[in-house]
């Protein structure tokens, strides 16, 4: 049986709503099912998701119920930590909370709260609300009163700059046994909105929400759901700059058996990092502990150096600083992502990033507990660091001098900590892949690329999922680089061609510094060009007939300026000036001129059609024999006098291309440049194309749809899809009658359907 794809369950004719397809003793194992279609045909699906990449988790009996990152219900044994269940909808849940009672609520990104059975992780709608549950829990106003729900819901607005249009995402707190709803929104004059990503509901029934916006710091809110008030936490003064109150990022909230409600967090960026500890229950923020990461005697000596400029003293700015004194090991000063009080003692467990500390109420005596080995995904828009990779923290009762812990992480699934001992509970096989941007057939199997460029793809052998590094041996071809400590790739981008060649572009942390170019066979690199240059790998792209190219663009400003637009070719382990022009305009474009990450989309050539799926726009490469006189343009793509927006693009038939625009699909003349009707209606919005062996086209976008007979199958019964968003599609190479889909954020479904 092949590792994809179970055998079909279930009687013709039925329609299966999968529970949970996947056997407790393989965790490796995907979730496989059939589907019955309107049609009548069957869909056969196999859905491989992280089970290590958890989102949130909390204790219920016996199990310990998480959220994975791809919104899947898992259900764990809580003394062995084994997997046992999972639940998989076609909406992917986002957050647990708790009932008044202790039982387990989870919210949904298309608004339903349920109550779930932590034991066969069934559940129960008991409400809906407008848009993405964030948080959600349950409150009574008197006692013996009915409970009542109330959720934190994400709002999604627009915002309009420069021609383009950007998603503005808030927070909206509703408490659905009044009706009322509380906008969460700033004192701005007009009010601006918020989103918040830290949340408590207290002893009092006042729900604290925070928000964690990098190094621009963030805000505190409390909503008092008995008085229908809200009311903002102002901060304290932090910066020399400004005497203006401010907060950090708040990460999180606590509620001590006293009823003191702390609010937690800090700010990491460029190696900069700090964490604090303050009170907010009292209608203000009061310091409690902040510590950052530079050394007392280095602040002095920079406020010495404020004060004799603020005097009018000359200072030197080559003036000799003090070695910097060593930072404290038993507390911390990254931030504070998570704070619990030690069941069965006193005392706090403090969680910085990865290091686990204890302390007492009053925090004046400190000791490290542990480091964990823990990995984390770097990069977030907001700062020059990384999110928390610990999720959640569960005390558990048990002997020894230390609680034991478990942590839910991000990436490494359920770790166990007792007496300062670590155990690793990540199942094996998991597809660790958070963002999928491209699924390419190439000469090393499938490969699953993510956005970074560090040249690492995710393959399925044998069943189980694995990494393959595609970067080639490091060697210099700068002697200045030797000067630099990170000696070494900063970079690999994972080129792979129509036929599924593989070419590596790789590039060091120097600007300018070392460029090498690689083709690999046999998961060997054999380097075809080295340089000394700043190209980067996303500009390079490639052609069928073996070419080898890079396309770059840059711009002035003002309309004596204008974008000039370049293109080089490989030869020979050289690149080489292939063509040059001033562009007029720049298409509305991100970048001037071109995007990078060009893709050739079809093979009968020259002259090319390329996508630029930055700008979404269509570019035209031509040249003669062996590559003369090469010319690259604009495709013109307007409709009624407007842009057409190019999402994806596939051969159709020969001379033909069929096209996923921003109003639908379209069919596209080659060689002539029209633009006609596509002959497919599909009723939502399409991104990404695809055509599996045999033939059939399959849209992807909101959901997944196949073409056959001019007819629309939607894959909307399948339980990892709905209307989800497909942000990647390839032909399924071992099932001619199938194609592989990835599915924002939730993971890859092999779906095959047999021919008519």
């Amino acid at each position: 049986m092949s590792p994809r794809f179970g055998r079909s369950l279930g009687l013709l004719g039925a329609l299966l709503i999968f529970s949970s397809g996947t056997r407790a003793d393989d965790p490796a194992s995907p979730a496989m099912g059939t589907v019955r279609l309107a049609s009548g045909q069957l869909a056969h699906y196999a859905y491989h998701h992280d089970r290590n990449a958890l989102a949130d988790a909390v204790v219920v009996d016996d199990s310990i119920v998480a959220i994975g990152g791809s919104g899947a219900l898992l259900r764990f044994d809580r003394d062995s930590l084994a997997w046992k269940k999972e639940h998989i909808e076609r909406s992917a849940s986002t957050c647990l909370g708790r009932g008044a009672d202790g039982s387990v609520l989870a919210g949904f990104d298309d608004g339903r709260i349920a109550h779930v059975d932590p034991a066969a992780l069934q559940i129960r709608e008991v409400a809906k609300v407008p848009g993405k549950v964030q948080w959600v829990g349950a409150w009574a106003d008197r006692p013996g009163a009915k409970p009542r729900i109330v959720a934190v819901v994400e709002r999604v607005g627009q915002v309009e700059d420069r021609g383009r249009t950007y998603p503005v995402r808030s927070s909206v707190v509703h408490d659905l046994g009044s009706g009322r709803t509380f906008a969460i929104e700033s004192k701005e004059d007009p009010p601006q909105p918020r989103r918040a990503s830290a949340f408590l509901l207290d002893q009092k029934h006042r729900l604290w929400l925070g928000a964690d916006n990098g190094e621009w710091g963030g805000w505190c809110i409390c909503v008092d759901l008995g008085a229908g008030q809200v009311r903002e936490i102002p901060g304290l003064r932090i910066y020399d700059f400004s005497p203006d109150p401010a907060w950090l990022g708040v990460m999180g909230f606590t509620e001590l058996r006293d009823g003191q409600v702390w609010a937690h967090g800090g700010t990491t960026h460029m190696g900069d990092t700090e964490g604090f500890l303050w009170r907010v229950d009292r209608g203000r923020a009061e310091e409690l502990y902040r510590l950052d990461n530079y050394p007392d005697n280095l602040e002095a000596f920079a406020r010495k150096q404020r004060e004799r400029q603020a005097r009018g003293e000359k200072v030197d700015d080559d003036e000799q600083r003090p070695e910097p004194d060593p930072l404290p090991t038993d507390r911390p000063y990254l931030p504070i992502t998570h704070v619990v009080e030690a069941p069965g003692a006193d005392g706090l467990i403090v969680v910085a990033f990865s290091g686990v500390y204890r302390t007492d109420i009053k925090l004046s005596r400190w000791s490290k507990v542990h480091e964990l080995e823990i990995r984390y995904r770097w990069g977030r828009p907001d700062a020059m660091g990384a999110y928390p990779s610990v999720r959640a923290v569960l005390p558990i009762p048990g002997p020894g001098k230390v609680p034991g812990l478990i942590f839910a992480t991000a990436i490494d699934g359920l770790i166990r900590l007792v007496d300062g001992k670590q155990t690793d509970h990540a199942l094996p096989g998991q597809i660790g892949i958070e963002e999928v941007s491209r699924l390419a057939n190439s000469s090393e199997g499938l490969l699953v690329l993510g956005g970074s460029s560090d040249g690492e793809a995710w393959r399925l052998r044998g069943g189980e999922w694995g990494s393959v590094s595609f970067t080639p041996k490091f060697e210099s071809a700068d002697p200045n680089e030797k000067d630099f400590e990170t000696e070494g790739w900063h970079s690999s981008t994972v080129l792979v061609g129509r036929d599924g060649s593989i070419v590596t572009v790789s590039a060091s942390p120097v600007m300018p510094g070392t460029r090498a170019v690689a083709r690999w066979k046999n998961g060997k690199a054999e380097v075809v060009g080295r340089e000394v240059s700043m190209r980067a790998g996303e500009s390079c792209f490639l052609t069928p007939d073996g070419g080898i190219w890079s396309a770059d663009s840059t711009s002035g400003n003002g309309p004596q300026k204008p974008t000039i637009v370049s293109l080089q070719r490989l030869v020979d382990g050289r690149w080489i000036d292939a063509f040059s022009s001033e562009w007029t305009s720049d298409v509305g474009s991100r970048r001037p001129g071109i995007g990078w990450d060009l893709r050739a989309m079809h093979d009968d050539g020259p002259p090319w059609i390329l996508l630029d799926p930055r700008n979404e726009v269509l570019l035209r490469l031509s040249y003669g024999v062996n590559f003369q006189d090469p010319r690259l343009s604009v495709v013109t793509t307007e409709e009624a006098g407007k842009r057409l927006k190019i999402r994806d693009a596939i051969p159709s038939e020969k001379g033909r291309m069929l096209l996923a625009t921003d109003r639908g699909l379209r069919s596209f003349s080659i060689d002539g440049g029209r633009i006609e009707a596509g002959g497919i209606e599909a009723g939502r919005d399409i991104t990404r194309l695809a055509r599996d062996g045999i033939g059939r086209f399959w849209l992807g976008g909101e959901g997944l749809i196949l073409v056959e007979g001019g007819k629309l199958q939607p894959m909307d019964e399948l339980p990892m899809l709905g209307r989800s968003k497909i942000a990647a599609m390839a032909a399924d190479p071992d099932h001619r009658e199938g194609v592989v889909a990835a599915i924002e954020g939730r993971g890859v479904v092999f779906v095959r359907v047999e021919g008519r």
